[in-house]
């Protein structure tokens, strides 16, 4: 194994960040770090539904503002995928923390599962 190569495995243990290639099922719900109040109800954990999945969660949407994660169009999706179903003042309210991690949750659902791996389709001529 070469030098370098031990030496990003230490760097990235450090970091706690566990490099794979292996295919990992998506995040698919956040534990806030400040739970929402709504009444009586106290919410203390967000997933995002299975309507993230369809594009019809993407209606009136620019696809650039979502893929670029801009604030006011990730706002307007969370209202449509999350569940429960937070209201768009609930998550203005949302710790800095939690609506990053609630983007971040949304990325592999975004992103193609098998880029760059031929569809089948394709033949040698």
């Amino acid at each position: 194994m070469p030098p370098g190569e031990m030496k990003m495995k230490k760097e990235s243990a450090e970091y706690g960040v566990e490099a794979t290639t292996e295919a990992t099922a998506p995040v698919k719900g956040v534990t806030l770090a400040q739970p929402i109040v709504r009444g009586d109800e106290t919410i203390t954990y967000v997933e995002i539904g299975d309507a993230i999945k369809q594009s019809g969660s993407l209606r009136g949407l620019s696809l650039s503002d979502v893929l670029n994660m801009k604030t006011d169009t990730l706002v307007t999706l969370f209202t449509r995928v999350t569940s429960p179903r937070l209201k768009e003042s609930e998550i203005a309210k949302l710790a800095t923390s939690d609506f990053i991690a609630l983007s971040t949750a949304i990325v592999p659902f975004l992103t193609p599962t098998a880029s760059g791996v031929p569809n089948g389709a394709e033949t040698d001529d």
